[in-house]
């Protein structure tokens, strides 16, 4: 016997307006190579790279969803909380900024994530790269 579609089924059994359960967006942040870290820390040293760390603390919950355009248009949208914790910083090179800024600000429509390891071992790598210049002697 062929199962019933959703017209021939009785009204009884059809849920007014019912939506479709949807499946949590789960976001898995994969650690970085110590190379790619490298590469990172380089890079922010360098002043390549804005962060959501670049940020005033004040500042951030107004303004994270303007400068990186995903988050505002619902990149993650449908992540479990605890997946979102996460996420130790959002970031982008800067050369891949939009021609326009918010409040001086540059303004992305791409975003990368770092989770919050490597983000805690990438600040203190950050700390001693950017001492370690202080310090060349020309």
């Amino acid at each position: 016997m062929a199962s019933k579609t959703k017209a021939q089924r009785p009204a009884s059994d059809q849920k007014a307006g019912a939506k479709k359960k949807t499946k949590a967006k789960r976001l898995t942040l994969p650690a970085l190579s110590d190379d790619q870290l490298r590469e990172f820390v380089i890079a922010f040293a360098d002043g390549r790279i804005f962060t959501t760390a670049h940020i005033p603390e004040g500042q951030a919950a107004n303004l994270v969803h303007l400068i990186f355009m995903p988050a505002a248009l619902g990149a993650f949208s449908g992540v479990p909380k605890r997946d979102l914790k996460n996420i130790g910083v959002l970031w982008e090179y800067i050369a891949q900024a939009g021609p326009r800024s918010i409040n001086g600000y540059p303004m992305f429509m791409s975003c990368r994530m770092l989770n919050k390891n490597d983000w805690a071992r990438a600040r203190k790598a950050i700390a001693l790269e950017l001492e370690r210049r202080k310090e060349i002697h020309v």
